[in-house]
């Protein structure tokens, strides 16, 4: 990742975390992977605990974003409730996601156990 793409993921990355106080943030997809194309966008994994309904979550996010960033940012934005059935579930879209995604941001750990159970 150039050192200006790195740069607007942090600008985005800080943003969310001042504004919106979340659980964690996980990157995936082609910036996680380390395989972006030139119009790829972030795609970020976000665990918020919060009372909105799934469609305000992204609303809320995306409007702390910069305006001037010149990728997109896709948002998945769960509860760590939801996360927690999710595993239960063995939902494998999350489990790829906590298991190759990149860890940007944590404000605790409590989920990380479910992450290396999931693994073994």
């Amino acid at each position: 990742m150039s050192s200006e793409i790195q740069e607007q993921l942090n600008l985005i990355v800080q943003s969310i975390i001042r504004e919106t106080q979340p659980e964690r943030i996980i990157l995936f997809g082609s910036y996680a992977n380390g395989k972006p194309r030139k119009d790829s966008d972030f795609d970020l994994f976000i665990v918020k605990n919060t009372t909105l309904r799934s469609v305000d979550r992204d609303q809320e996010i995306r409007k702390v974003l910069p305006f001037n960033r010149k990728k997109g940012v896709d948002l998945i934005v769960l509860t760590s409730q939801e996360v927690d059935q999710a595993f239960r579930e063995k939902n494998i879209f999350i489990h790829k996601i906590f298991k190759e995604g990149k860890e940007l941001y944590a404000k605790n750990k409590r989920i990380y156990g479910l992450v290396q159970k999931s693994s073994r």
